[in-house]
């Protein structure tokens, strides 16, 4: 290479500014991904596991703690979440939530029981759960988010 050839500089130099393009698009593209609030995905799984605790412990001592669970739970979760309780066997299927404050509102007129389907309509939006023999527990999580609103069954 003579002294005042400078092309392998420029490669260089080219490499350098190809590699930070795909750098910056690809942070760009990591950066806009649309998600699902995790706060709200993390409602639904703790929901899911406690409510079946709660369904086991009442199958074994024959108490019926879901509705003091629901309004708990209901407050724990705190003001923006909506959630919507499915409830009861084959034949007595209720569905409620509780206002912000723990009155107990009954929306079962929104709820159609279709054996072996349960179909819940909800702000024009039909939601279907399996009708399962024995107690069933089902919800409907509810959140507004800027103008978009979040909604996850479970």
């Amino acid at each position: 290479m003579k002294l005042g050839d400078k092309s392998g500089q420029f490669y260089l130099v080219s490499a350098l500014i190809i590699i930070a393009m795909i750098i910056g698009f690809a942070s760009i593209t990591n950066y806009s991904r649309k998600q699902t609030p995790t706060q709200l995905e993390e409602v639904r799984e703790e929901l899911k596991i406690e409510a079946q605790r709660v369904l086991d412990y009442d199958t074994y001592n024959t108490q019926n703690k879901i509705g003091d669970f629901t309004q708990n739970y209901s407050s724990y979760i705190g003001k923006g979440v909506d959630v919507y309780y499915i409830v009861g066997e084959k034949g007595s299927i209720e569905m409620y939530k509780y206002d912000e404050n723990k009155i107990k509102e009954d929306h079962s007129d929104k709820l159609t029981e279709n054996d072996p389907i349960i179909e819940v309509n909800l702000e024009d939006n039909v939601y279907r759960f399996d009708l399962k023999p024995g107690k069933n527990f089902y919800f409907i999580l509810s959140k507004n988010i800027g103008d978009e609103k979040y909604i996850l069954t479970g």
